[in-house]
């Protein structure tokens, strides 16, 4: 069974227990005169945790003004088109190893109805089971792929992967640079969590442990651009979860029948499901979704 890195044992057992991978409470900084455009809320001020943006491995950063007030923060950022080169090289075709990306539930602390911490042991327990799996089959990711936060399933993979020895990516959208987690590499693209639903969508292979609309969203955009799907079922979902209702959309159901698309249960059905997924051909659709993640990056270089 993988083990988790020493160093990262604490973060570990807080996402498990709370969902979150920093309990301390972080100072934010408002940055002047930056907005992202919230389609409910407007227009809203850019803040950033400029302590864990400081601590990223590298962050890639499009948006000339955003990457110039980093800069003044101390935090030093490459650009998109060095994160477009950074993931031709895990798309390309003569790359056997996987891109794996990771969507779920992506909520830390108590849940205010109930007064209960939001805990993920169920999911962790799947996450060790999988890399463990894939660490013994010789077919671990080639670069694992998440929506970049610090709380929830995003934040938790991000832990396991990097006691597993693969690199991480996280796609953190300007709302969310107030609560990144830490990554190896983080790009920030677009303005809020829906606008990067996109991006994580480019996997090979998504892995999604219950989730709502996003996660749904992300699931749809992956097999329809040729990716495959692992549903992590582990325990009792909300009935509108995706495990629950991927069958009601014709995309999923279509997936689901080709074999492309399968549901674990138990922690037990991993290692089989995985390897039905393996033999699934998903390089020959990655040239596409390449092309989609640069068009989602290239409108805001300029």
């Amino acid at each position: 069974m993988l083990e988790i890195r020493s160093d990262l044992q604490p973060a570990f057992e807080q996402l498990c227990h709370q969902g979150l991978q920093f309990t301390e409470v972080h100072e934010t900084t408002r940055l002047e005169g930056l907005y992202y455009s919230h389609p409910i809320k407007g227009e809203r001020p850019i803040a950033i945790d400029r302590e864990i943006l400081a601590r990223q491995g590298a962050l890639y950063v499009g948006d000339p003004a955003l990457r110039g007030a980093l800069q003044e923060q101390g935090i030093v950022s490459k650009t998109w088109e060095d994160a477009t080169a950074l993931l031709g090289r895990h798309l390309a075709p003569e790359n056997d190893a996987l891109v794996w990306g990771f969507s779920g539930y992506a909520t830390g602390g108590r849940n205010p109805a109930t007064g209960e911490f939001f805990s993920y042991h169920a999911e962790a327990d799947g996450l060790l089971g999988l890399y463990t799996h894939l660490a013994d089959s010789n077919a671990l990711p080639s670069i694992a792929v998440d929506g970049g936060v610090g709380e929830g399933f995003l934040a938790l993979n991000s832990v396991v992967a990097q006691s597993a020895g693969v690199q991480t990516l996280g796609f953190l959208p300007e709302q969310g640079l107030k609560a990144p987690g830490i990554r190896d590499h983080t790009v920030v693209g677009g303005q809020t969590y829906i606008g990067r639903q996109r991006a994580i969508a480019m996997a090979d292979v998504l892995v999604c442990a219950g989730g709502l609309r996003g996660t749904i969203n992300e699931c749809i955009m992956a097999v329809r651009a040729g990716a495959a799907a692992l549903l992590l079922d582990l325990k009792d979902y909300p009935a509108t979860s995706l495990p629950n209702i991927f069958h009601k959309d014709k995309d999923l159901q279509k997936a689901f029948e080709e074999e492309r698309l399968v549901v674990c249960k138990h922690r037990d059905d991993i290692p089989q499901r995985t390897e039905q997924l393996l033999r699934v051909d998903v390089k020959s659709s990655r040239p596409a979704r390449q092309q989609g993640l640069t068009e989602f990056l290239t409108p805001r270089l300029a």
